[in-house]
């Protein structure tokens, strides 16, 4: 429920401490809303009852599930057309799905499987032995090296 003007302009969302005019943040308990009610962001969603004069005030039953949906709509999940760059190096015994991407400076070795709809941002290495393959939907970040196995190195994160 919202309280408050609706016709504001929300350019961003923030935590309290770092929120600036047109953000949106959120409170989970009475210190978190002090703290978002004293903050600059121009909105708050939260649970709590109480006033926040020149905020609007959006009530909801969790916090943390709206605010999770609204930066959702502010930082929208990266999408990656299919394809190889000309930058990436791929051995010709390579088995590459349609759908997958494969990023600049990429290298994937020989006899390696990349799966449908995997993404392989720049600088992904691939080149162990045995043979492996990429499941469908994998998606390292930059620089991410694989090692036997397919284990990810500290610095790798998965994601589908």
């Amino acid at each position: 429920m919202l309280e408050g003007d609706g016709s504001i302009l929300i350019t961003g969302v923030a935590a309290a401490a770092d929120a600036r005019s047109g953000d949106l943040t959120f409170a989970e308990n009475a210190t978190f809303f002090a703290a978002a009610a004293g903050s600059q962001a121009a909105a708050i969603i939260t649970t709590v009852e109480g006033a926040a004069p020149g905020k609007a005030i959006i009530r909801v039953s969790s916090a943390r599930d709206a605010m999770a949906r609204a930066i959702e709509l502010f930082d929208p999940e990266e999408t990656f057309e299919p394809g190889i760059s000309p930058q990436a190096s791929v051995h010709a015994s390579a088995v590459i799905h349609p759908s997958a991407h494969i990023g600049a400076f990429c290298s994937v070795g020989p006899d390696v499987t990349i799966g449908q709809g995997s993404v392989l941002m720049g600088g992904t290495t691939s080149e162990e032995q045995p043979p492996s393959a990429i499941s469908s939907g994998y998606i390292p970040t930059w620089w991410c090296i694989r090692g036997v196995n397919w284990e990810p190195a500290w610095w790798c994160m998965l994601g589908a």
